[in-house]
């Protein structure tokens, strides 16, 4: 009891618990809705959320060259695909950073770059390799335009040829 001779504290029972109650379980219910909703909305569909996302790209190819019947050609994959990124990106989603490897690194550790494209050193030089692989397989020499082929009539009896009547 206190000096006026009331008494503190509740007096109204189940009834009054539920009541006070019942507000804070709605509230506390609709804040979960509300946080569910927003958690949902954000992962339903990521890539209409992505926007700026930087990436490094780099490319560490050193070329090669390719011997043809029309003489030697310089090979750089490695400039022909970062130009095709670059070329081909959608710059409302990606930042494409051409960077060395060192600085892909920091940028990786640091969070300056979520993700990295690297291009190895030596990738012209396999691309060189699996030319003349394929060409002294066929037993044709390597044409130097890409997608075409050396006409049959240069390799008689080839097995890949049809034979002619």
């Amino acid at each position: 009891m206190t000096d006026s001779g009331q008494t503190s504290g509740h007096t109204g029972g189940v009834r009054e618990f539920a009541s006070h109650s019942a507000g804070a379980i709605v509230v506390v219910c609709g804040l979960f809705f509300l946080l569910a909703f927003m958690y949902l909305g954000g992962t339903a569909d990521p890539q209409s959320h992505a926007r700026h996302v930087p990436v490094a790209v780099v490319n560490e190819d050193e070329g090669a060259t390719l011997q043809t019947p029309v003489g030697p050609r310089n090979l750089d994959v490695g400039t022909q695909i970062t130009a095709g990124l670059l070329q081909g990106n959608d710059w409302g989603k990606l930042r494409l950073h051409v960077v060395d490897a060192q600085e892909a690194d920091d940028g990786l550790k640091d969070g300056s770059f979520f993700g990295a494209v690297r291009i190895p050193p030596e990738l012209s030089q396999q691309v060189v390799d699996l030319v003349e692989a394929a060409a002294t397989e066929e037993g044709s020499p390597v044409n130097p335009r890409p997608g075409r082929r050396s006409p049959c009539s240069t390799r008689p009896g080839s097995r890949s040829c049809p034979a002619r009547s």
